[in-house]
């Protein structure tokens, strides 16, 4: 796969890391000029990234056909000016992989998160999994989830500097060692958070890193 399979629009997630780290970051295909991607500026919190320096990117880019993600194992990322504005230039030497959807179904989470819509007040409960279009919340046994109630809840991922305000719905509880596991359906299908799973799903390293 080239960057002549992809489109403007297309949803990125880029995976950052050095030697101190790692950061992902999510943005968008602006255009492709002789096979470079053209995005805005990379930033975080409203800083823009500084990529200077010895750092390996990686690529992940969810299309808008729905078809299966491409996967670019390395990527050069460069700062230049397009249409007199200011911009990121993506290319790499390397072809893109298809990846199988099914690494997107379901990922283990085991974090912490806040859940809005069970009670007047938000609770802290364990998000177990996601997937693209569901979750499951392991809760106490005694805790009573209403089914088909709207709820959202806030997950961070504190590693990866990536945050996300999910709404769902329970439609099913089951009991697993002593807790509750409710499993929901997502409201609606969010791009950036299919990447976000493809590309924690990938990861294979056994040790915490400190973020760059």
């Amino acid at each position: 796969m080239t960057f002549d399979d992809l489109e403007p629009g297309n949803q990125i997630s880029l995976t950052i890391s050095n030697e101190r780290g790692k950061m992902q970051i999510f943005t968008k295909i602006e255009t492709i000029v002789d096979n470079s991607l053209v995005v805005e500026p990379l930033m975080v919190d409203g800083v823009v990234v500084n990529l200077q320096g010895h750092y390996e990117v990686e690529m992940l880019v969810i299309r808008q056909d729905g078809e299966v993600p491409i996967y670019w194992q390395k990527v050069r990322i460069d700062n230049k000016m397009y249409h007199e504005k200011e911009c990121n230039v993506i290319t790499s030497k390397l072809p893109g992989v298809r990846l199988n959807r099914r690494s997107c179904f379901r990922v283990g989470i085991a974090a912490q998160v806040k859940v809005n819509g069970i009670g007047s007040e938000p609770m802290n409960l364990n998000l177990k999994d996601l997937s693209a279009n569901g979750f499951s919340l392991a809760v106490p046994k005694d805790l009573e989830i209403e089914f088909h109630k709207k709820l959202t809840i806030e997950y961070l991922d504190q590693r990866n500097q990536t945050f996300f305000e999910l709404g769902g719905r329970p439609i099913r509880k089951n009991e697993m060692n002593g807790m509750a596991i409710y499993g929901g359906v997502l409201d609606r299908r969010m791009p950036n958070l299919e990447a976000y799973l493809t590309q924690k799903q990938m990861e294979n390293r056994p040790n915490s890193r400190k973020q760059i």
